[in-house]
């Protein structure tokens, strides 16, 4: 079981670096709280994947300058 947990947050952790385009983020408590939250209410880890997938094409649609820097979870 806690394999289990151990790769649902570190899959999503490594899904939205790569969709950032950074190297090193980590995700901050706010988010693993969101994240764990996920998690426990049964959300399907492929669901969280596409909604990250998303968020970041709906973020680069947007004109720079009307767009925030960050993408966050909640």
């Amino acid at each position: 079981m806690i394999e289990i947990e151990t790769n649902y947050f570190t899959i999503i952790e490594e899904h939205f670096r790569c969709a950032r385009g950074t190297r090193m983020f980590l995700l901050s408590p706010r988010d693993l709280a969101l994240v764990e939250a996920w998690k426990n209410s049964g959300v399907p880890l492929e669901a969280v994947l596409r909604g990250i997938d998303v968020a970041f094409e709906k973020f680069r649609r947007r004109p720079a300058q009307g767009r925030a820097q960050t993408i966050k979870f909640d």
